[in-house]
């Protein structure tokens, strides 16, 4: 890294320009995120848009902005820069992986987890022959047929771990039944997205900062109407291979509403920041062209996009925490979302003479309920 920065040619203006170029970068990532969670949005889309903004779609078409603040020569020290975020990152997420959350719902949803892989594995194999030719137009040739389609297959298999844990929290859902579920899907999920796109970069034989994706997103790559349809094409694929095996599967294992298997499938459908840095190493192993990476970046950032504003239409809006369930000598839990668990114990005794002194059970139990909280344990 010393001796890429020692480069002897560089001007003497590139720490200065470096400086101010990650000045703005800063600066435009955290006012989109702030301004996106103003509307219940993740921050990271907010932090695409502003790659976006700073990247070829829309400032990179002034030659000034391209030869003074941006020009395409620093491009390559920022995608090292992204690399070291990219492995802080992944490092985080290990660090964030419940196993305790994992091993108490793994009965219930590896099951789930297993269709949210297989379903959108084999439409992404599927839609990888179509796609590759698409890829290969512009002179643009992928390295090797089987590692394209391997990538193409688990950029439909991911569920954004970070993302969801954030929209869970932000809900507070983290703590409730539907929260272990997908917490525990998207992480099974991660996993196995991980290893096989792994396996796409060995037969690729290839050699961050979230909006190093904006800034190598080019929309004007899609001002034609048949890539524009190629992109809705794609996000109909993503999703509904994500929603329907979760929302299915969920309604067979978990035995609730349709509400609560539909939050899931939606839930599950959330891609975000892990797509996005999939989608940006298939770009540096030239696995993905351009304009297929575009194509894939809108995907990711739709899919993320509407998954707050259906998961209040179908669950959020008419949802209630379960009341405390009262039981006889014995502990219960009390879920309340984004709280703690509290137990409770009541006394033997009242339930005991229900059948001799029913009247005395009724007067006693119209009084305010002062419950002894036994336990208090971080969920």
């Amino acid at each position: 890294m010393v001796a890429i920065f020692a480069d002897p040619s560089l001007d003497a203006n590139y720490w200065p320009r470096f400086l101010m170029q990650l000045f703005i970068i800063l600066v435009l990532v955290r006012i989109m995120g702030a301004l996106l969670s103003l509307i219940k949005q993740p921050s990271v889309i907010g932090e695409i848009i502003a790659g976006v903004i700073i990247g070829p779609s829309v400032l990179g078409n002034i030659n000034w902005w391209t030869n003074h603040i941006f020009p395409t020569s620093s491009w390559n020290y920022f995608t090292l820069v992204g690399d070291i975020g990219l492995i802080l990152f992944m490092f985080n997420l290990g660090l964030e992986l419940e196993q305790e959350k994992i091993r108490k719902q793994w009965k219930r949803s590896l099951p789930i987890a297993i269709s949210t892989i297989v379903i959108p594995y084999a439409s992404g194999i599927g839609l990888s022959f179509y796609l590759y030719d698409i890829n290969n137009r512009d002179g643009f040739k992928a390295p090797d047929r089987v590692a394209f389609i391997l990538f193409i297959a688990s950029s439909m298999s991911f569920t954004a771990f970070p993302v969801l844990a954030s929209i869970l929290t932000s809900t507070k859902l983290l703590s409730a039944k539907i929260g272990s579920v997908t917490i525990s899907c998207a992480a099974i999920d991660d996993i196995m997205g991980w290893c096989s796109l792994a396996i796409a970069g060995a037969f690729a034989k290839g050699s961050g900062i979230v909006g190093l994706c904006g800034m190598r997103t080019s929309l004007g790559s899609l001002n034609d109407s048949f890539y524009g349809g190629i992109t809705v094409l794609i996000f109909a694929v993503a999703t509904l291979a994500k929603f329907l095996p979760a929302f299915i599967m969920t309604k067979i294992m978990i035995r609730e509403s349709w509400k609560f298997a539909g939050a899931v499938g939606i839930l599950m459908n959330t891609r975000g920041l892990v797509e996005l840095i999939a989608l940006n190493i298939g770009l540096q192993l030239n696995i993905l062209s351009p304009r297929l990476f575009t194509m894939l970046i809108i995907m990711a950032l739709v899919t993320t996009f509407i998954t707050c504003p259906l998961l209040w239409f179908v669950y959020l809006r008419t949802y209630k925490p379960d009341p405390p369930l009262l039981g006889n000598t014995s502990t219960s839990k009390v879920d309340f979302p984004g709280r703690s668990y509290l137990r409770t114990r009541l006394p033997a005794t009242h339930i005991h003479n229900a059948n001799s002194n029913p009247a005395a059970i009724t007067g006693r139990y119209n009084q305010p309920l002062r419950p002894t909280f036994s336990t208090i344990s971080k969920y």
